[in-house]
């Protein structure tokens, strides 16, 4: 890879844009001694000074939106010169390739690997200065309001069958699902994990977006809070959020503990789901993002909304990235004898 980058005859760093003149470095863009790993599409080149710099941290999502065009154009280099071998480690990384889109769906992957290395690893992250200066966070389209289900005297929630269930009445289900105990730590009910038991991995809703955990690993799992729930919601993959917020309100109120099932891709309309907004380049900003949302799609974007129609609707392209989600609602637990 590296004779690929020096026939180059022009070529920047991948992190900072300034032109690489002279000597330049071939960065690990998730480090060797986080992964082991020399796939094509993770040696990109650098200026020396900024590969020592970022040493064995991983890239903010800020810092890979600003060097995604020249990764994308580094990555075609390199393909056209090792065209097998960086088209079989690419599709081994991302479970396959779409040829009239692979650069966007290798990239998405790239991101997402870094996000779930980031929070099962609790490795440092990285950016070169000046990076928020030059990325600009992509406008929310103004939506008009609009008038949902739950809005409408109808409450949707999953059942424990994982179907959908419709309720017409109160916007709110007045009768729980389940019960939640109090908060304990792994070491004391580790035989019953997944079982009675699952991590509160996050606070989400109105708050900063929690992007890229990958429910399941136990070794990650076990340093979360731990909280009993009925045992037909407790099973591998599912964990719970604390809602922050007032965007999926009246649903959700803040303080409510939700149930949720990892998920990467939509499994019905109109579903209440953990949103993958860092992965579109969309950050939280005040009260007009959150995480927990309601997604429904058109032929181009997904469509994430909130119940409480004081907040926008938030369209991204699917071209940018092929899983928009991270999780979907299961059961809102009540409080231990609520």
């Amino acid at each position: 890879v590296r004779d690929v980058y020096q026939g180059l005859k022009e070529k920047h760093c991948v992190w900072t844009d300034k032109p690489i003149v002279h000597d330049f470095a071939v960065d690990h863009v998730i480090p060797f001694v986080l992964w082991k790993n020399n796939d094509l599409w993770n040696l990109l080149p650098t200026l020396p000074a900024v590969n020592n710099e970022k040493r064995d941290r991983l890239p903010t999502q800020r810092a890979l939106r600003f060097g995604k065009d020249r990764i994308v154009a580094y990555w075609n280099n390199v393909q056209q010169r090792h065209t097998q071998r960086f088209n079989r480690e690419a599709e081994a990384f991302c479970g396959g390739l779409d040829l009239g889109n692979w650069e966007n769906r290798l990239f998405s992957g790239l991101a997402e690997a870094v996000e779930i290395t980031a929070v099962q690893r609790g490795v440092g992250r990285w950016e070169p200065e000046n990076t928020a200066v030059f990325v600009a966070i992509p406008a929310r389209p103004i939506a008009s309001p609009v008038l949902y289900p739950m809005a409408q005297g109808r409450a949707m929630f999953m059942t424990d069958a994982g179907q959908a269930k419709v309720k017409h009445g109160p916007t709110r289900p007045t009768d729980p699902i389940g019960h939640a105990c109090a908060e304990c730590d792994y070491a004391s009910i580790a035989d019953r994990a997944f079982q009675e038991y699952l991590p509160v991995v996050a606070a989400l809703a109105a708050g900063e977006p929690f992007d890229g955990f990958e429910i399941g690993d136990l070794d990650w799992a076990r340093q979360c809070p731990w909280v009993g729930v009925p045992q037909t919601l407790a099973r591998e993959k599912r964990f719970v959020i604390k809602v922050v917020g007032d965007s999926m309100a009246p649903v959700l109120k803040t303080g409510d503990m939700v149930v949720f099932e990892y998920h990467r891709s939509p499994r019905m309309d109109n579903q209440v789901v953990i949103a993958n907004l860092t992965a579109f380049g969309l950050e939280s900003s005040g009260r007009t993002c959150g995480a927990v949302k309601r997604l429904t799609q058109d032929a181009e974007a997904w469509i994430f909304r909130s119940d409480n129609l004081a907040y926008q609707d938030i369209r991204v392209e699917k071209a940018e990235c092929q899983y928009p989600i991270l999780g979907i609602m299961v059961a809102v637990l009540k409080p231990e004898g609520a």
